[in-house]
């Protein structure tokens, strides 16, 4: 009898080891390398020990199968065959007949459930909820069992390269731990579970979008461009300044595709003040230039970089396209920033019928979606400028314009500048 209680005991001893192994196996491939990392940066030396182990997962998981495989086969070994022998001459006397085949099929179902439970099942429930503390528990033995079966798991790992090599399945780099748009899924489940806001969820979501933003998609288009010409007089400039109320203003002699500086209204302060400073050029600051083409993130590093808030985007053959802010790139991430100085306007008023009131700067993404148009958005950002480049010219006060369904009829410019449209869908 007590040889039977020992057989057991072993059985149970091994399906435990297993289990060991299994919940390693699970926690050691999900744990959270940025977990991890932070714990790490905190002193905790397993922590250490577990993103050693996942740099090189094949170790690892060669070291796991090993052991696994090691535990099954020392079971399959003992078998329970005492057990078996025991429940043998227990059944003889009620069941006659194949007594052994029943006392074997027993035990042997009593070791698969033992195992599938306790050796797989709640091993790995367990390591999946709590992933990063059982992997940091685990990590120490499971680089001992690496050292002491060293030879079986360089063995292992040669000979399961060997063969996908010979099926023609290659070794490629690491694949990024996690990618953008898993990142993405994530935020939008989070969002969904009530763990982020919705605003939050969306400058995420900006944050992405704006890595890959050429300038041209952020920028100012030329048609509404608020510039100074050069030798404009002291007093008509203070006034040009006090009514449109930006902060920094481009410069141009000509026409726009010359812009010679910007200024600033700080600026304009000492142009008053000073007598000695005579005309609009004494005061000016260089113009930074750049190509349309310019992803927003690089030029968001140029004006950290350069101390600088505004930069004049030039098209494929030097012209004037147009002109980026600091605010207009930050804009991209956080949504549309409304100073003290912006006048509020909407950008689309119903009025009767099918009319309704447009801003000319409105996005020809939002146009398209609010009114269910499909004017092209590859070439073109706002409605003012496609209809502007759609005319070939600038058009005039109550000019009727008709594209793709629709009637645009301009109620409102300033100088070059498109301000207000009334649109009505054709029938």
């Amino acid at each position: 009898m007590e040889s039977v209680l020992l057989e057991i005991v072993i059985i149970i001893c091994l399906v435990l080891v297993n289990g060991f192994f299994a919940a390693a196996e699970i926690s050691l491939v999900s744990a959270r390398r940025t977990r991890l990392r932070a714990l790490a940066n905190k002193g905790e030396a397993n922590a250490k020990r577990v993103l050693q182990l996942q740099e090189d997962p094949g170790k690892f998981l060669a070291t796991v199968q090993v052991a696994i495989t090691l535990m099954g086969m020392l079971a399959g070994v003992l078998g329970g065959a005492t057990v078996i022998e025991e429940l043998e001459t227990r059944l003889a006397a009620p069941i006659s007949g194949a007594t052994k085949t029943i006392a074997i099929a027993l035990v042997a179902l009593a070791i698969s459930f033992l195992s599938l439970l306790f050796g797989e099942l709640l091993p790995k429930m367990l390591a999946l909820q709590h992933s990063e503390r059982f992997a940091m528990q685990v990590a120490r033995p499971v680089q001992w069992f690496y050292l002491a079966t060293l030879p079986a798991v360089k063995l292992l790992t040669a000979s399961s390269r060997a063969i996908l090599k010979l099926f023609g399945f290659r070794e490629e780099a690491k694949a990024p731990f996690v990618t953008e748009e898993e990142i993405k899924l994530l935020v939008s489940e989070g969002s969904r579970l009530g763990i982020f806001e919705k605003v939050e969820e969306m400058m995420i979501h900006s944050v992405f979008q704006f890595a890959d933003t050429p300038v041209k998609k952020a920028m100012t288009p030329r048609t509404d461009i608020v510039a100074i010409e050069a030798g404009m007089p002291r007093e008509r400039l203070l006034q040009f300044v006090a009514e449109e109320g930006y902060s920094r203003i481009p410069v141009y002699k000509e026409d726009l595709d010359h812009i010679v500086g910007i200024i600033h209204t700080k600026d304009i302060i000492n142009l008053l003040l000073n007598a000695e400073l005579v005309i609009l050029e004494d005061i000016l600051r260089p113009p930074y230039f750049v190509p349309e083409s310019k992803k927003v993130r690089e030029l968001l590093s140029d004006f950290q970089r350069k101390q600088i808030h505004m930069a004049i985007v030039l098209d494929e053959y030097g012209g004037t396209a147009g002109l980026i802010t600091l605010e207009d790139i930050i804009e991209e991430i956080v949504g549309e920033i409304q100073d003290e100085y912006d006048a509020e306007r909407e950008e689309i008023l119903r009025l009767e019928g099918e009319r309704s009131a447009v801003s000319a700067r409105i996005r020809l993404e939002k146009f398209n979606s609010a009114f269910g148009a499909s004017l092209p958005t590859e070439e073109y950002e706002t409605l003012g400028g496609f209809l502007i480049d759609h005319l070939g010219r600038i058009p005039s006060v109550e000019e009727n314009i008709s594209y793709g369904g629709f009637e645009f009829t301009v109620k409102e410019k300033r100088g070059h500048r498109l301000l207000t449209l009334e649109v009505e869908k054709k029938k």
